[in-house]
């Protein structure tokens, strides 16, 4: 997970890092300040060599921050004139999804309690919920069951 050099952000991506670790799922938090980079060629560069160079390869990435280039941002690349961070993904330049991706693009402490809460809420209630739990695993088969959830009413589809 990346996240900005800010108390704000390290306590929710904390949260979210515990969380994902206590289900087996291996994940390190690093800070742009750490890094040293938030323009995209240097954030793509570290995102390159983690994926290459690293005995566990990184298989997603979570930036947790919306787009920008100063403060409390992470950068992203344009292709067409349009913000993207599909380029991120490509580790081997053939425009194929080398790792997954995402982003949380919460701006200040209401946003990132906002998201980072209701995220938290859903993974719980999916490991409460024997009914969700092919949804616990990051890697799932295509034919899995959709569901839905509201208040305590659950409903599913194929």
């Amino acid at each position: 997970m990346v996240v900005p050099d800010h108390p704000d952000f390290l306590a929710w991506v904390d949260s979210i890092k515990a969380f994902r670790n206590r289900q087996g799922i291996l994940t390190q938090l690093v800070t742009t300040t750490e890094m040293g980079v938030n323009n995209f060629a240097q954030l793509k560069n570290y995102i390159v060599n983690a994926f290459n160079n690293r005995d566990l390869a990184l298989a997603a990435i979570l930036y947790l921050a919306d787009y920008g280039t100063s403060g409390n941002t992470i950068t992203s690349g344009t292709q067409s004139n349009y913000i993207t961070d599909n380029l991120f993904i490509d580790m081997n330049g053939n425009h194929m999804r080398g790792i997954t991706k995402a982003r949380i693009t919460a701006r200040n402490a209401n946003e990132l309690e906002i998201m980072s809460g209701r995220i938290l809420f859903s993974w719980r209630l999916m490991l409460l919920n024997s009914a969700l739990a092919p949804f616990q695993f990051p890697i799932r088969q295509a034919t899995t069951t959709a569901c839905l959830i509201r208040a305590k009413l659950l409903t599913c589809s194929s």
